[in-house]
């Protein structure tokens, strides 16, 4: 989007609304045809009682109580309409959305899309904030709440902001209330020479805080000094801090002194707090510290930030007290619509040192292919650990990837090796003639070009890893393994699906065409038809729609596909 195709669109969305009033938006996650559009959102005001008309284009619906809804891009104390949707495959009037008194979305769906709540296909879904919903293949929404602006920053004027959805200068990659609430906190904080604690949950980002905190202050044109001060013996402390004594007239200097005019970044204060806080006193307070083996105090301009995996009131109350400025990183799951951003920004970074990776992975502009399964996944259910998780989860994703689309990987326990609870009860082999456990069916004759291979089998050079619900790959699907919520119908067909049957489902479940199936298995296209038809038959589903959400929902447990 460039500036000559955006305009600033009215603060009030609703009449006799406010910029400060909340209210409810649909946030994409993923874009097929516009993967740009992440971050991106379609807001309803609380008082906003029409309907909503989304879809493709931007032309005035004819009802006189239907507005066209428009996705916008937020900043701080603007919203910038964004370029109507051009995707082919969806309809102009695909979602009608209204708002109701209780703080939900009514999504009524009029396109040829289908659209799909919880991986279930619905035409009409009530969302609230968290909720995830599909329109099939084309987009991820998430709904969250949002005022009709961002406040406006109130330490710093950016005037050329980074590019939106990107990493700026500092390495912050959002556009939630959160994270530029962050951000200007960063600007305020930059400005004074007070100490520093930054604090928030392990992995979401307090270093790349505490160095935008150096970088950007009168400090910057000095190197950083960091340490890990968790990994210092706690005899050791006051050596490491101020250095020592030695036979030359110099001694040996400590981290204090090497950071002299700077900034010294002590990561991960938490258990060393106690030890640290009898060191640090005199320093913080007045610049001046001793040499271990040496009376004369010495002086030292430095500035001191700390990061903590905790809150700060379990810090000593006297070295609480030092830290001037107190800043809070947000974690992931309170900003679930930046995960999709983070997602783009890691895998741009990383794939770019690994360039058979990237042909594989991303399109001719960068874009990385993330299938929509797994970002539905990591959205509403964001890893343990932060970002640095996020990266771990992506990259393990891609290892087991099949195909061109990075998909969800085996959960921890799975790849620790250990069964899904009851699968050790499933002792019965799968019937090699085609038949399934509740009866013969006739096999197609590509069939055994779909075979999964046994455990440890390889394909294209991968360990192709074993369906979790079977116990290796051998049994029938259990039904009691199943993920909750699913129809009877399905439950009760899923121990009747032959192997070859299973392999189509998982390809199914990336969103794949019969086609598309086809080519990656080498067998026909009415071959992937066949199965298709007869995994409907057998749990019960009408139409490939259907067939899709229930894929999806089956998707981690049916493990990652094979290609043939």
């Amino acid at each position: 989007m460039t500036a000559d195709t955006t305009e600033e669109v009215s603060r009030t969305f609703a009449p006799g609304g406010r910029g400060s009033d909340l209210g409810l938006a649909l946030a994409v996650v993923w874009c097929r045809d516009e993967p740009t559009r992440a971050g991106e959102l379609l807001w309803v005001g609380p008082h906003d009682r029409r309907v909503h008309v989304f879809g493709r284009g931007d032309e005035a619906p004819a009802a006189p109580d239907h507005v066209r809804a428009h996705l916008v891009r937020q900043r701080p104390g603007q919203t910038l309409r964004a370029e109507p949707l051009l995707a082919k495959r969806l309809s102009r009037e695909q979602l009608h959305i209204r708002r109701l008194a209780d703080d939900r979305l009514t999504l009524d769906n009029r396109g040829r899309r289908a659209l799909l709540l919880r991986g279930v296909e619905t035409t009409h879904a009530v969302v609230g904030a968290g909720d995830v919903v599909m329109i099939e293949g084309q987009l991820l929404l998430l709904c969250v709440t949002r005022p009709a602006v961002l406040p406006p920053l109130m330490h710093a004027n950016h005037g050329a902001m980074h590019e939106f959805g990107a990493a700026d200068a500092a390495g912050l990659v959002g556009e939630s209330p959160p994270i530029w609430a962050l951000r200007d906190a960063i600007d305020l904080v930059v400005r004074d020479d007070g100490h520093a604690l930054v604090y928030g949950p392990s992995g979401v980002g307090k270093e790349v805080v505490a160095r935008a905190l150096h970088a950007a202050s009168a400090r910057g044109s000095r190197p950083l000094v960091a340490r890990d001060v968790a990994s210092i013996p706690e005899e050791l402390v006051g050596i490491e801090l101020f250095g020592h004594e030695g036979p030359g007239e110099e001694g040996t200097p400590g981290l204090v002194e090497q950071a002299e005019g700077a900034t010294l970044l002590l990561d991960d204060l938490g258990g060393a707090a106690g030890p640290l806080a009898s060191h640090l006193g005199r320093l913080m307070d007045r610049g001046e510290f001793h040499r271990a083996g040496d009376p004369r105090p010495r002086r030292a301009d430095v500035r001191i930030v700390a990061t903590l995996c905790d809150e700060p009131q379990t810090l000593p109350v006297a070295l609480r007290a030092r830290f001037r400025h107190a800043l809070r990183v947000p974690g992931l799951a309170e900003r679930r619509e930046d995960i999709p951003l983070l997602v783009r920004d890691l895998l741009r970074t990383g794939l770019a040192d690994h360039p058979d990776l990237r042909a594989r992975f991303a399109d001719a502009d960068g874009e990385p292919r993330v299938a929509p399964g797994f970002l539905r996944e990591l959205v509403e259910d964001p890893p343990d650990g932060g970002v640095r998780a996020l990266d771990a989860r992506l990259w393990r994703g891609i290892v087991a990837a099949p195909g061109e689309w990075i998909i969800a990987p085996p959960h921890p326990k799975d790849l620790q090796g250990e069964a899904a609870p009851g699968a050790g009860d499933l002792g019965a082999s799968e019937p090699d003639d085609g038949s399934s456990a509740a009866g013969a069916t006739a096999q197609d004759p590509d069939d055994a070009s779909l075979s999964a291979p046994t455990e440890g089998a390889t394909a294209a050079g991968r360990v192709i890893p074993a369906p979790v619900w079977d116990g290796a790959g051998r049994g029938p699907l259990d039904p009691r393994l199943a993920p909750p919520g699913l129809p009877a119908s399905v439950s009760a067909g899923l121990p009747t699906l032959t192997r070859a049957e299973r392999i189509v489902l998982q390809h199914v479940a990336l969103n794949q065409t019969s086609r598309e199936i086809a080519k990656r298995l080498f067998v026909s296209v009415r071959t992937v038809q066949n199965h298709r038809a007869r995994i409907c038959d057998k749990l019960g589903l009408r139409g490939n729609n259907r067939l899709l959400g229930v894929a999806i929902e089956l998707a981690r447990y049916l493990g990652p596909p094979e290609e043939g």
